[in-house]
């Protein structure tokens, strides 16, 4: 099984150091598969109450594996790992036929959901709306801000990432892993919609969004002049989009209308992939 999995790793990681996150149902074989490889032998284990880390070193690759507990009361604490994580081994015990659907719905839950969009946009008054349920005040975020936010049994954790024209070209460092991309556009910014447009287009040629569902908040609809959600699909030419899933709802993000709405595709078209 050692050779097995580090070939695994091998090929999905390449040579480089790398954070690994090891999860799954309590008794799965976690710490069993972390000490055969560190150590290339079985050793008895107890349950997991916390975590083990250590670092397995192979052919050159340097891996820093954190193993989770997997009892039921640990599994809400793992989203505290989920930070700088750069490849994830769920486990799974194969014979375990009772349990397959209880593993399944925590693999489903894992959910990592990038927001992006220009600055002024909304984004982190729609991130604090959906954590808090209330509006904010906010300054243009340098940086990014991440929460976990918690609806209809998902757990998403989301990350607001600064839209000011200098940091957008760090959005890249933030796509690996991410499973939905949430596009926030000021539907009232007529002026710049054009480069909302080409920002969304750029990012959607990156091979690291290949696989990631797209919703667009069409935000700001209170304000007189926004545009339609029909008007900013033909903008932003999301019709053109022929392999992505895609979904634009419109919403005001200090009222919170149109953002549940939003989620449910969203979380619907997580939970079918």
């Amino acid at each position: 099984m050692g050779l097995t999995i580090s070939s695994v790793l091998t090929r999905l990681f390449g040579k480089k150091q790398m954070r690994i996150l090891m999860v799954g149902l309590d008794a799965a074989g976690k710490t069993t598969i972390l000490y055969k490889l560190k150590l290339g032998e079985i050793v008895t284990t107890i349950p997991t109450i916390g975590f083990n880390v250590e670092t397995v070193e192979y052919k050159n690759i340097c891996f820093t594996v954190w193993d989770v507990g997997g009892q039921s009361k640990i599994r809400k604490l793992w989203r505290h790992y989920f930070q700088n994580t750069q490849g994830l081994i769920f486990v799974v015990d194969s014979n375990d036929r009772e349990r397959i659907g209880e593993a399944d719905t925590e693999l489903q839950n894992m959910m990592r959901i990038l927001m992006v969009g220009l600055d002024a946009a909304g984004k982190t008054t729609v991130l604090y709306k959906l954590k808090l349920g209330e509006v904010v005040t906010t300054i243009p975020t340098i940086g990014f801000n991440v929460e976990t936010v918690e609806y209809k049994n998902i757990s998403f954790t989301v990350w607001d990432v600064g839209g000011q024209n200098k940091i957008r070209r760090l959005w890249s460092y933030y796509y690996q892993n991410t499973q939905g991309l949430i596009y926030v556009v000021d539907s009232n910014d007529r002026e710049r919609i054009g480069e909302a447009a080409e920002e969304l287009k750029n990012m959607l040629m990156e091979d690291e969004l290949r696989d990631a569902v797209l919703l667009v908040f069409a935000n700001k609809q209170d304000l007189p002049n926004a545009m339609t959600a029909a008007e900013l699909t033909d903008k932003l030419n999301l019709n053109q989009l022929h392999n992505r899933r895609w979904y634009i709802q419109a919403t005001c993000a200090t009222q919170g209308d149109g953002l549940y709405e939003g989620l449910d595709w969203l979380s619907n078209e997580l939970a079918s992939k």
